[in-house]
């Protein structure tokens, strides 16, 4: 699959994932199920941009943990404030 194509289709995939964070808004779940479902879904958007459209699938190193360790500190603290 050429590049183009991929880009697409992760593109189709970070649309599909974000009308799906935003129907769950209107299908009435409570507060802490909603909020981290939505969490989750934005932690795998995160992963599909830090790895398919940063380029970060293949570095080796620190770079990927660290642009991880920043999602995942900004999402568990997110996650904290509901608690």
């Amino acid at each position: 699959m050429n590049n183009t194509k991929a880009a697409t289709w992760y593109w189709l995939a970070l649309l599909l994932l974000t009308a799906s964070s935003v129907a769950s808004a209107y299908c009435g779940l409570p507060k802490t199920v909603f909020v981290f479902s939505v969490l989750l879904i934005a932690l795998i958007k995160g992963e599909i941009i830090i790895d398919r459209y940063m380029g970060l699938r293949y570095v080796a190193g620190p770079w990927r943990a660290i642009v991880f360790g920043w999602l995942f500190i900004v999402i568990g603290g997110i996650s904290l404030s509901f608690l």
